[in-house]
């Protein structure tokens, strides 16, 4: 064949065979794996520039946080006062005693219970039974939510009580003061130290 005398029809054809054969080359073995790639590095830029948002939102709140973390510390040494250590148990026994005589009233049972414990701290229940005046008792039950360490009251019972000699006692009752201390599990206890 001639190549000077084909004609241009001819010739158009075969750029244009030579030009599809090499736009698929270059599409399936240049272009097609870039893009995939480009496609792939565009969804890892969004799943950072999220993550880098989040983080960046952390970041501007960390400053609250760290408010915030502080103010629960100072509120946690605060309330710790008034959670008794183990040591203190016998003076807040011998505080509500005392409560008791300048309430005026007469103690017939006075037993200290034995120890509860509960997941964060234990229970030290005392279970109390006494007669008095009205007034005397509410004096008494003030004295003891007001003592300087944590005393719960429950188990309240009344019952009316008449005394010939003894006109101003006019009330029995019963219940049970427990006061709390602070007893981590062992693992938060370590995690505290650190």
């Amino acid at each position: 064949m001639d190549f000077k005398k084909a004609s241009f029809r001819n010739t158009f054809l075969v750029v244009l065979i030579v030009s599809v054969v090499l736009a698929f080359f270059y599409n399936s073995m240049i272009y097609g794996p870039r893009k995939k790639n480009l496609t792939k590095l565009k969804t890892e830029l969004k799943e950072a520039q999220t993550n880098l948002d989040v983080l960046k939102a952390r970041a501007m709140n960390i400053d609250k946080v760290k408010a915030e973390l502080d103010s629960l510390t100072r509120m946690w040494n605060v309330l710790k006062k008034y959670l008794p250590t183990e040591q203190d148990l016998p003076e807040w026994l011998r505080e509500i005693a005392d409560a008791g005589r300048r309430s005026g009233i007469d103690f017939l049972l006075f037993k200290p219970q034995q120890p509860i414990s509960h997941e964060l701290y234990t229970e030290y229940p005392a279970e109390i039974r006494v007669r008095s005046g009205y007034h005397e008792l509410g004096t008494f039950l003030s004295f003891l939510v007001n003592l300087p360490r944590l005393t719960k009251i429950r188990h309240l019972s009344m019952n009316t009580f008449k005394n010939p000699k003894v006109p101003a006692q006019t009330m029995e009752v019963s219940f049970t003061a427990s006061t709390f201390i602070y007893m981590p599990k062992p693992a938060q206890a370590e995690e505290g130290k650190k």
